[in-house]
């Protein structure tokens, strides 16, 4: 059992790393958050790293724990029952579930150990071995899900979830992978004289990408660049207004590739298949931009605004199907949270070494489900 002083500094801890970026939290902070003095956190702990470790050990241990409980007859009722308790834990776990995103980028090794309980859930459900590609597709989807809409407040439809990960869309496609990953690349429209504004943009996607946007000042951009402060200000407020130009800037150059690569057709797959790949080449030229994108998401109460700029991406394909408009939006998400993980493992775990399989894989989830093995 934890003492009172230290359950109190790890729930400071929680709190403080669930709400800002690992980088921007202070051992001070922790303490005076928590209402101790600064020599009593190394009564228990060694340093910032090994309080954020006890607290995901902790968070892995509730989900090994949550997950021995998956029972059920069949497929069908074993997969609810996990994304019940997945469900479950979002609720109970929030905060920690925030504070485990670190992991995903920073500290790789959690993301590691989370994925192998995963697998071993899964293969539970499945009763049979799982695949990558089988994990990536599923996880994804169930992951995603499950924190997001909770994030924006609404109900999951776990009957509908679960019918369609173990069915698909029950369709045949005529869509031939190598046409997706052979047509010609995007090309990203860019003026021919960029402007100091564009310039200050560009130089600062560069920076926060590799060093993280709270660790950049406005005058390492300006340096940079050779350019006053001053006119750092004539262009932008702030550091804070920078940033939503930036991510304005990525939501136009998605719209932009998506909106001009994939070709008119009623297949579904081809449109999901080309959506997914063309954004993972968009972030193949940068992956620092799901690091934009993770400090942004700290600093905007209203960032959720920035994922329904992508999921309407996924939408479209969906126009003029048979589903409703609530199974839509899920459906829509499953694969923006494909979309989502597909990039951890292809840029930051390096689990995803043949995209031309993975997309063989979704195509064959998409005609039939995980039913059969992927």
């Amino acid at each position: 059992m934890k003492d009172d002083i230290e359950q109190k500094m790890l729930n400071s801890a929680i709190e403080l790393f669930s709400s800002q970026p690992y980088d921007q939290v202070s051992v001070l902070q922790i303490v005076n958050h928590a209402g101790v003095s600064n020599g009593v956190f190394y009564n228990y702990f060694t340093n910032k790293q090994d309080i954020f470790t006890a607290l995901v050990a902790t968070l892995l241990e509730k989900f090994e724990n949550q997950f021995e409980k998956i029972e059920g007859t069949n497929i069908e009722k074993r997969l609810r029952h996990f994304i019940e308790l997945k469900i479950e834990l979002v609720q109970n776990e929030y905060k920690m579930i925030r504070l485990f995103r670190e992991a995903q980028y920073t500290f790789i090794e959690y993301e590691f150990a989370i994925r192998d309980l995963y697998i071993k859930a899964l293969k539970k459900v499945y009763r049979r071995e799982i695949t990558e590609y089988h994990y990536i597709i599923v996880m994804a989807a169930i992951r995603y899900t499950t924190i997001v809409y909770f994030n924006i407040g609404k109900k999951i439809d776990v009957d509908f979830l679960v019918k369609f990960l173990l069915n698909g869309f029950e369709v045949k496609s005529t869509v031939e992978i190598k046409s997706i990953v052979e047509e010609e690349n995007f090309i990203l429209k860019i003026p021919l004289n960029l402007s100091k504004r564009l310039l200050i943009m560009r130089k600062a996607m560069e920076l926060f990408g590799k060093m993280g946007y709270f660790n950049v000042k406005i005058e390492d951009i300006t340096q940079a660049l050779s350019l006053s402060v001053g006119t750092f200000y004539q262009h932008f407020k702030n550091k804070d207004e920078l940033l939503g130009s930036i991510l304005d800037l990525i939501d136009a150059q998605i719209e932009q590739i998506v909106n001009e690569n994939i070709f008119k057709t009623d297949d579904m797959c081809y449109k999901y298949l080309k959506t997914l790949y063309l954004l993972q080449s968009y972030f193949g030229i940068s992956p620092d931009r799901y690091r934009i994108i993770r400090d942004a998401e700290f600093l905007f109460e209203n960032f959720s605004s920035r994922y329904e700029s992508i999921e309407r991406h996924f939408l479209m394909p969906l126009e003029e199907s048979g589903y409703t408009e609530k199974e839509r939006h899920l459906i829509a998400n499953i694969f923006q949270g494909m979309s989502h993980y597909i990039g951890i493992d292809t840029f930051y775990t390096k689990l995803i070494k043949n995209p031309e399989i993975l997309l063989k894989k979704i195509l064959s989830f998409m005609e039939s489900g995980s039913k059969t093995k992927i």
